[in-house]
């Protein structure tokens, strides 16, 4: 198996009978197919990570903060899960931003202030 990616190489160089040799041991090799697979789940983390930055600043400025975009916070948190589990750390994050950004609306509010700064 550690000579393989070698051995791809030296296939695909020789330009007529090397190249469907490359592909059809690629085609087989049960490496190829389960990297093939991990891969389309990574593809749509960074798209799972934009989709909860953008519902979380929305929600945590003010500018529209309603069940619609609750649940569709909730479907993106549930997806991304269930892509990786390192989509947790994109949701604590922006767990902690709004923890963070409303304690400090709260104290700002409490005080006396407008709370325009968030």
């Amino acid at each position: 198996m550690r000579k393989q990616p070698a051995t791809l190489y030296r296939l695909r160089c020789q330009a007529r009978t090397g190249r469907p040799i490359a592909a059809f041991l690629i085609a087989i090799s049960p490496l190829s197919v389960i990297y093939g697979q991990e891969i389309r789940v990574y593809a749509f983390l960074p798209l799972i990570f934009v989709g909860l930055l953008w519902l979380g600043e929305q929600m945590i400025t003010g500018q529209q903060i309603n069940g619609r975009n609750l649940v569709l916070l909730g479907v993106v948190e549930w997806l991304g899960l269930h892509l990786h589990y390192i989509a947790g750390f994109g949701i604590a994050y922006v767990g902690l931003w709004g923890l963070l950004a409303f304690t400090r609306k709260r104290r700002t509010d409490l005080q006396g202030g407008d709370g325009s700064q968030w």
